[in-house]
């Protein structure tokens, strides 16, 4: 698998906590990367784009909620 991944022209491994199986994992649910509008929709879709929350006394940032096809 990762010959796979590597062949596609992929870096996704050389990320810190990312092996062959969540590589091909996201290069298979992603699909075609195109039909995302900007890299912010990518972020939201694969759950790493930050969202602004608060609460009664604090405030903080959180990820989205992870695509199906990511999880």
């Amino acid at each position: 698998m990762p010959q796979l991944v590597t062949d596609r022209g992929s870096t996704l491994m050389n990320l810190h906590g990312i092996g062959p199986s969540s590589a091909a994992g996201l290069l298979a649910g992603t699909g075609d990367i195109h039909r995302f509008r900007d890299r912010d929709r990518f972020a939201s879709w694969n759950g790493t784009a930050l969202l602004d929350a608060s609460g009664e006394t604090r405030s903080w940032r959180r990820t989205t909620q992870v695509s199906v096809q990511v999880r």
